[in-house]
């Protein structure tokens, strides 16, 4: 491994483990139930055992982990050289969410922020939305794997399928996370229709990409 490599996950990893440090220290002044998820109104909806922090605040890790494997197990693994600096952009990215997720539930706890506020589900459909749309734009560099992308069997079965595929991904993408900033910013407009309409902003880009790639395969996307 080169040193600029290894630094990069030593990095990561520490940050990971930081992360995780910082929890334990504030875990024995957490209640033994504490909230674990909110709605899109910012009302919290469920709430469960305070190990569950533990959880959350251990996922970054274990995801870091997760990604530091898939390169060497994929068989395409050698596409992954050809694409490092998307790879690790979105390693740090996803990194640096899952970790700010993983205190919504101290700093609720702590009073940090109001228990029902608005501003977690704006915080996150936001995030999510940048996102996306940063996703979208570098989605058509993503070489063939069976790791990361679009991994539609019709692309991964047709290399030019799989161009096709992530550069309507890219331009779907940057959709969907236009359309997640929008409800976030609006949740208060919307109320109860801020959650069907996102499932059809999910939802529905999920299955035009999956639809898109299978045309093209087919010969019915010129």
């Amino acid at each position: 491994m080169k040193t600029k490599e290894k630094k990069f996950w030593l990095t990561i990893a520490l940050l990971c483990l930081i992360n995780f440090a910082a929890h334990l220290y504030f875990y024995p002044k957490l209640p033994q139930t504490i909230p674990t998820h909110w709605g899109v109104s910012g009302q919290i909806d469920a709430y469960g055992p305070r190990w569950t922090t533990l959880v959350f605040s251990g996922l970054p890790l274990g995801m870091l982990v997760t990604f530091y494997f898939i390169p060497k197990i994929d068989p395409k693994g050698e596409a992954y050289k050809k694409i490092q600096g998307l790879w690790h952009n979105f390693i740090i990215a996803t990194s640096c969410f899952f970790i700010i997720l993983s205190w919504i539930t101290e700093a609720t706890v702590f009073g940090w922020i109001p228990q029902s506020s608005k501003v977690i589900p704006l915080l996150i459909l936001c995030t999510v939305g940048v996102g996306l749309i940063a996703l979208g734009n570098y989605l058509p560099r993503v070489r063939q794997n069976y790791s990361f992308g679009i991994k539609t069997p019709w692309a991964l079965a047709d290399e030019h399928c799989w161009q096709r595929t992530h550069r309507m991904g890219g331009i779907t993408s940057i959709f969907m996370g236009v359309g997640l900033i929008i409800c976030g910013l609006a949740s208060d407009i919307l109320q109860a229709l801020a959650t069907p309409i996102l499932t059809v902003i999910l939802l529905g880009g999920v299955v035009w990409m999956y639809l898109y790639s299978y045309l093209v395969y087919a010969g019915k996307m010129r």
